[in-house]
């Protein structure tokens, strides 16, 4: 796992301090290698035509996530007096689209989707990076763009597929997601018994398992809630 916490490391950090940056980094990578079952792993399937299916899709599902996107929250700029000069819906929808190529990219070579971790952490720091300078709520349009691009990709192929395909399209979700590369700059600057980096460390790994949890805990309170995407179930 040292190739991929390597690759994963931020910039500005001093070089004294790698070794909590590398502890962190593997402690989140960990999650990856132990959440994925043996038979949901593409190395063990021809996912040729799958990845073909995915890659003549992509500009398409673009497209009709954008639409989604505007269309689910274009009110909200004006309701909450966002600049609409900071979104560029051609720009969002480039950077998500290199994203997902990416992906496909890391599924079709058949490589474990901790390999995407590799590539795609510090392009998503910088993509991150870029629509919250201004206005942090900016990531908003950008993380839907992600979400409904995803989805349409999905119906393109079989339940049996989207089960491998979803792992590396999850890489994503969580790097876009959560401030990673500001996380582990933050802990280059932490004491080694520093109780606020032990408590990260120890949530890391266990972040999805958590958020599963919350998810049910909610379901069970609101069963029959809907939003507009859907019912809180699906």
């Amino acid at each position: 796992m040292s190739y991929v916490i390597q690759a994963i490391e931020p910039q500005g950090v001093k070089k004294h301090d790698n070794s909590k940056v590398h502890y962190l980094a593997q402690k989140w990578a960990q999650k990856y290698v132990l959440s994925i079952k043996d038979d949901e792993y593409p190395g063990t399937h021809d996912n040729s035509e799958t990845s073909e299916k995915l890659q003549t899709s992509l500009r398409t599902a673009s497209v009709e996530a954008w639409s989604l996107t505007e269309k689910l929250i274009a009110k909200e700029v004006w309701r909450h007096g966002i600049n609409p000069k900071l979104i560029n819906p051609w720009e969002i929808a480039k950077d998500i689209l290199n994203l997902y190529e990416k992906a496909i990219e890391t599924y079709t070579q058949q490589t474990h989707p901790l390999n995407l971790t590799r590539t795609i952490a510090p392009e998503i720091g910088s993509i991150r990076h870029k629509y919250t300078a201004e206005d942090p709520r900016v990531i908003g349009f950008v993380s839907m763009q992600f979400h409904y691009t995803g989805q349409q990709l999905l119906q393109k192929i079989s339940l049996e597929e989207q089960k491998r395909v979803s792992n590396y399209f999850k890489v994503i979700d969580d790097h876009l997601y959560m401030p990673l590369q500001r996380a582990y700059r933050a802990a280059a600057k932490h004491d080694e018994q520093s109780q606020a980096l032990i408590a990260v460390q120890q949530l890391l790994p266990v972040s999805t398992d958590i958020a599963k949890n919350i998810c049910e805990r909610v379901i069970k309170l609101y069963p029959n809630y809907s939003t507009r995407s859907g019912s809180i179930k699906e």
